[in-house]
This record gives C-alpha cells, structure tokens and sequence, in this order.
C-alpha cells in the first residue's frame, strides 16, 4: 500500500507520537513532522515517500496507520465433496440478517487490522 501523507501516520517502529504539519516544503524532503518527545514538539522532515533517508529504511520512517475494521460474516456448510463452509462479509449485523439464506450456519462478528495476517 502506498503511502500517503494525508492519512494518519505513525513512525514505522518508533513509539513517539508524530503528526504531518505540511507535504509541499520546497526541499527535496517536503514532508514536515511534529514529534512529540517527553511532552514537547520537535520538528522533522521526510522524502515525499515517508522515508529519512531515501535509500534503506529506518525505523523513524513514516508509514500510514493501519486500519481497522469490523465485519459480519455469515458462514454457510459447503455443499461440495471438500466439506468446510464458505462465508460473505458485510459492515453490519443488519446487512449480514438481510442476505442470509436457510442454510445459514453462523453469523460471526470479526475485527481486524488491514495487512494482519499477511
């Protein structure tokens, strides 16, 4: 996923807090950054991709928070010969009642983080 400066951002494995104050510094790193450090804001700057420096990655490279979402999906038996279930998600309990069908097996709630997983 590609970054992009306008969402919200966090260091890539640094725990200080860190917010985009502008994108368009005429610098070859136009990305300004406020870091919050022991209740103070410092300033610093990124490549337009995120990084401190543009060849290799660093741990205070910028990345974009991942997101989370919530699903319901209703999970059916699978008719094959492989057995197991098969499942559609929706984005509420009320949307996943309203497509269900009879053979219906579970309507399950699920969390989860984008790129989780992977």
């Amino acid at each position: 996923m590609p970054f992009d400066p306008k969402e919200p951002v966090q260091f890539r494995y640094a725990p200080e807090q860190v917010r985009v104050v502008a994108t368009d510094l005429k610098d070859d790193r136009p990305i300004v950054i406020a870091v919050t450090i022991a209740g103070k804001e410092t300033i610093g700057y990124r490549h337009a991709d995120g990084r401190v420096i543009s060849d290799r990655e660093s741990p205070y490279d910028l990345v974009n928070v991942p997101k989370k979402h919530e699903v319901w999906i209703n999970l059916y038996h699978s008719i094959d010969q492989i057995g197991g279930f098969y499942g559609f998600a929706y984005f509420t309990k009320e949307a996943a009642d309203e497509a269900l069908t009879a053979n219906r097996a579970a309507c399950v709630r699920v969390e989860f983080t984008e790129g989780e997983g992977l």
